[in-house]
């Protein structure tokens, strides 16, 4: 991925002055088809007289686009082979990006046993949920830990959906005057050195 990066930033250094030189070109093109306009538009409005020195005005607006058009061109010709390399080089970039992409997906599919177990445990609480959703009865430790547990896996994925079934639960044991509090892991203070200076 490094390579690919390091690559595409010298791609890039290489095709900065053609880049240039081609921004330049396009806005002149952009300038030359702004006076063409304008020119035509003049021509549109006149009346008899003045029309000759309009058609004349018109006339060089249209060879001073054919020009800018023709230099936009050579400047394209010019940068062809940078670009080409630039291409390739984001191409490649893409690539290393979707096989880490790829790599990263195959690394959570990944069946570890601590994954497995907290997949177990997460299966666990949805039943609770589930059971209690549908009023069966559930023993207050059990629904506690499951609510717990969706409560912790809202923490991690916000968008899991995980969050609104702990607080619907919450919610319900308040109205009913349940004391239903999460199961609170104890902190983990980091070990460093510390000075006092």
């Amino acid at each position: 991925m490094d390579v690919a990066e390091q690559r595409f930033a010298e791609a890039n250094t290489l095709c900065a002055p053609f880049d240039a030189f081609f921004q330049k070109a396009l806005d002149a093109v952009k300038h030359a088809e702004t006076e063409r306009r304008v020119a035509e538009h003049k021509l549109a409005e006149s009346g008899i007289r003045g029309r000759r020195q309009l058609r004349a005005e018109h006339a060089v607006a249209g060879e001073g686009l054919t020009v800018a058009e023709e230099q936009l061109i050579r400047v394209k010709e010019k940068a062809y082979g940078p670009n080409c390399i630039r291409t390739e080089a984001r191409q490649d970039l893409e690539a290393a990006r979707r096989d880490l992409r790829s790599h990263d997906q195959i690394g959570r599919w990944s069946y570890l046993p601590e994954r497995l177990q907290a997949i177990e445990d997460g299966i666990d609480a949805l039943d609770t949920w589930r059971d209690w959703a549908n009023g069966k009865p559930i023993d207050g430790a059990r629904l506690v830990t499951a609510v717990s547990y969706l409560h912790e896996l809202s923490s991690i994925s916000y968008a899991n959906g995980t969050r609104l079934l702990a607080e619907a639960t919450y919610r319900w044991a308040a109205r009913k005057g349940i004391e239903l509090q999460p199961i609170r892991q104890p902190a983990v203070e980091p070990i460093g050195i510390e000075l006092d200076l």
